[in-house]
């Protein structure tokens, strides 16, 4: 073997050695978080969901975490990220503000961490099957049931290193802590308006048929609709302005148009039944504007 094959295949090795899927670039990120949700090794909260792999990657980044190391570690609860108590203490140990934690007085009874931070006081956290009873862990079928004692440890284990190496956390919970937690839901701007677009239900829709038909037979009476009875749940798109891509549009137009009642009710009997629905509120809101010239 010469000088030149000898030194190729010491840099070969160099490259295959040193490999690390470590992306560099947002479509390095793109790849490699799209190769990651079709993979079987990821947990299943990340599976054909590479979306949620860019975030927890660059959580990760954040907290000093490689990309593999930050999908093994940080878990979706909740619809909140947390880190597994394990891979919690391992951070905290790892860094440089950390002196020492020890758990090595926690009981069938009581869980018990004593952290200490370089140039700070031992600060002690602890977590008793009273505390566990009071916040209704003791009932809850599953590891508080099968291993009590690992449950109040990691209990204490999470408060004290939240208190004491907050900085080193950034925010973050347990896992095993966030799983008793109940689901925090808010609704947002965007999930309103998705509500509101939603179409009406089975039930919405017989009643607003009732109310049509209720209205007709107001009107071949001689009477007036009740405008308070009128007032009925319906998407968000039925109180918008008329486009021409809405087949509803030329009846709505039609509504709009009428100078008096009679001429309203007519365009309103001339819409096709499967219109009416949707021309409804354009309808009831010409009768109020009428009335209100009278």
């Amino acid at each position: 073997m010469n000088g030149n094959e000898l030194a190729v295949r010491e840099s070969v090795k160099a490259e295959i050695s040193g490999f690390e899927m470590k992306p560099r670039t947002l479509d390095e990120a793109m790849n490699f978080c799209k190769i990651m949700a079709d993979s079987d090794l990821v947990p299943n909260s990340y599976k054909n969901k590479p979306g949620n792999i860019m975030v927890a990657i660059q959580m990760g980044n954040e907290l000093g975490l490689s990309p593999m190391r930050a999908l093994r570690s940080i878990a979706v609860i909740n619809g909140r990220a947390t880190m597994w108590g394990d891979d919690v203490l391992a951070m905290v140990l790892a860094s440089s503000v950390c002196e020492y934690v020890d758990e090595s007085d926690s009981t069938d009874k009581i869980g018990v961490c004593k952290t200490k931070r370089k140039g700070c006081a031992e600060q002690i956290s602890t977590f008793t099957l009273e505390d566990a009873k009071r916040a209704g862990l003791l009932g809850k079928s599953g590891p508080w049931q099968t291993n009590t004692s690992r449950m109040l440890k990691l209990r204490a284990r999470g408060f004290g290193l939240r208190d004491t190496f907050a900085d080193v956390l950034a925010g973050l919970v347990s896992a095993e802590e966030a799983l008793d937690l109940p689901p925090t839901e808010t609704a947002t701007p965007e999930a309103t308006v998705l509500e509101a677009n939603q179409p009406l239900t089975l039930k919405e829709k017989l009643k607003a048929k009732v109310e049509v038909l209720d209205v007709e037979t107001r009107q071949e009476d001689g009477l007036q609709p009740a405008m308070e009875e009128v007032a009925l749940p319906r998407p968000a798109n039925q109180d918008a302005p008329a486009t021409t891509d809405n087949p509803a549009s030329p009846y709505m137009g039609k509504i709009n148009a009428a100078h008096d009642e009679k001429e309203c009710n007519a365009a309103y009997q001339a819409t096709p039944e499967t219109l009416k629905q949707d021309v409804y509120a354009c309808y009831t809101n010409k009768l109020k504007a009428l009335n209100k010239k009278k």
